[in-house]
């Protein structure tokens, strides 16, 4: 099976196409480790982030998952970078 994605409850394109593409679509309030997280965010906040309680959730479950705000991006770009953990080439 594809990757874990959890993607935020309202981004039910962004999830039918990522599903479409293979990735293994869960919430983000499922508690289930990830391998990426996509939200919508217009500002540079992480707002699901600051939810969680760091000692408890975040640290138990969720380490190196790349967080991906989908403002502005199409869905080829949010597939590239969870297929290279990168927002843009190092080199």
């Amino acid at each position: 099976m594809g990757k874990k994605v959890a993607v935020q409850d309202s981004l039910n394109e962004i999830k039918d196409e990522l599903k479409r593409r293979g990735y293994n679509i869960i919430s983000m309030e499922d508690g289930v480790e990830s391998d990426a997280i996509v939200y919508m965010n217009e500002g540079n906040e992480t707002p699901y982030i600051g939810d969680y309680d760091y000692n408890d959730e975040l640290d138990s479950y969720n380490k190196g998952a790349i967080l991906i705000n989908a403002n502005n991006k199409s869905i080829d770009e949010i597939d590239k970078i969870i297929k290279n953990r990168i927002y843009t080439p190092l080199f």
